[in-house]
């Protein structure tokens, strides 16, 4: 009786070869990214792949779902000769490790995908036995409101190029048009800005970690962690240890917007090319590109630009939230490129209650806030957490006035809903705290009083 009554279980996949997220029963259960490394007769896949990637380059690939098709690769395997293959393989590990009990999977894939190439991806579903029950676009899935007055456009960024959808308000959130840039992609950003933060250990160590493997596959893995840490401020200090020595240099925001600025440029000449002229336009832009050094900065510099943060979860949970509109219709599926304004979320999305919180949520377990300071870190007297940039005292919850206050302490990276805040800022129940990186999440909620702590 409780499977009978239990609902459907769906699963969303977002095909972004940066980030392969998975999401299940209102939840993101996996992100990897799109890559695959040759090592004699084995086929290292995803994150497994991406820690080896710069030890050895001439054995991986990153291109093959920008790049999906039958074509044979520039270095075959005995696993894999196409790009298919290699997509292939990772979605059926991936359906393998988190498919379990699922019987609807909806596919959200970028604009850019060709229709071709979205029947090399069902045709791939139906040989792992995934249950497809529908594709979106994910810059309509990722959509919240209608913009009254304002040109509507999405902008994302995978792995080698940067898609800008445009987007037609009238009815609906639907694709208009969809244009791309492959001078713009995450890898060139990132080798910009790894070889920006070799020079200034080379200028401040007389160490050039662009020389030694290890070291070049250390600045990588610490990249992501660097740029969240200059989202908040202008420069941080990297540590990295090779072989028992450590250095140590900082890294400034500004240089290494210095040497993105070539991608930078193109993405900006992507804007204006496919914007209408004289048209203000609302600027959807993904957590991808806005986790990049000063490029907020540079979007945001263009005449009647108002750029708006989407959500790292918003393009699976979204889809989760919409399957009745994604999925169910018929036969053969289609990319669904319009969603009604009524099926999309308001800014204040799912059961958010938008009152004072009175409980701390980590791991399934609810904290008590009082009147005393609720301070949260390796050393928090209110919770201890323990995990990857989480420093001794990261913040503190403070009630002021009715009203709960977050205080971030010193340069601890904290974000509230995915945006950073500099030193402090008014939080509600309902919202998503995250603290160091790649982060620890902490809710809030409103308990009534008569069901206690």
């Amino acid at each position: 009786m409780a499977l009978e009554a239990e609902a459907v279980s769906a699963i969303a996949i977002e095909l972004n070869d940066a980030e392969i997220r998975v999401a299940r029963r209102d939840q993101v259960v996996a992100v990897e990214p799109g890559c695959a490394v040759f090592e004699g007769d084995a086929l290292l896949l995803g994150g497994e792949a991406g820690r080896v990637a710069r030890l050895r380059p001439e054995l991986v690939n990153d291109r093959f779902w920008a790049d999906l098709s039958r074509d044979l690769l520039p270095r075959t395997h005995a696993r894999a000769s196409s790009p298919a293959d290699l997509a292939f393989a990772q979605l059926a590990s991936m359906w393998s490790r988190f498919g379990a009990g699922a019987d609807q999977v909806v596919f959200v894939v970028p604009g850019s995908f060709k229709r071709e190439q979205l029947r090399l991806l069902l045709g791939m579903a139906e040989a792992c036995a995934i249950p497809v029950g529908g594709l979106v676009a994910s810059a309509v899935v990722c959509s919240q409101r209608p913009q009254p007055g304002r040109q509507l456009a999405h902008l994302d960024m995978g792995l080698h190029s940067a898609v800008l959808t445009a987007l037609d308000q009238e009815g609906g959130c639907a694709v208009q048009a969809v244009d791309s840039t492959a001078s713009a992609g995450l890898s060139a950003v990132r080798e910009r800005c790894v070889a920006g933060i070799a020079a200034a250990f080379l200028s401040q160590t007389r160490f050039d970690p662009l020389h030694d493997a290890d070291a070049e596959q250390a600045l990588f893995d610490n990249l992501a962690a660097c740029f969240e840490r200059l989202r908040l401020r202008d420069s941080t200090l990297l540590e990295i240890e090779i072989r028992g020595v450590r250095y140590e240099a900082e890294l400034k925001r500004s240089a290494l917007t210095l040497a993105a600025r070539p991608m930078y440029a193109s993405l900006l000449e992507l804007l204006r090319r496919s914007r209408p002229p004289a048209t203000p336009l609302a600027l959807q832009v993904s957590h991808r590109l806005a986790s990049l050094p000063g490029l907020l900065d540079a979007l945001g510099s263009e005449p009647e630009v108002e750029v708006i943060l989407v959500e790292a979860e918003a393009a699976c949970l979204g889809a989760l939230a919409r399957l009745e509109d994604i999925c169910g219709r018929g036969s053969p599926l289609a990319l669904v490129c319009r969603l009604s304004w009524e099926s999309l979320p308001s800014e204040d999305t799912g059961n958010r209650s938008r009152e004072r919180p009175t409980h701390l949520v980590h791991e399934g377990v609810a904290y008590a806030l009082g009147s005393d300071p609720f301070s949260i870190g390796r050393a928090g007297t209110g919770l201890s957490v323990s995990s990857l940039g989480v420093e001794e005292h990261h913040c503190t919850l403070l009630i002021q006035d009715e009203r709960v206050i977050l205080q971030a302490t010193g340069d601890a990276v904290t974000a509230v809903n995915g945006e950073p805040i500099q030193r402090e800022r008014e939080v509600q129940a309902g919202d998503c705290i995250r603290i160091g990186s790649p982060g620890v999440d902490l809710t809030l909620v409103q308990v009534p009083e008569d069901r206690g702590t």
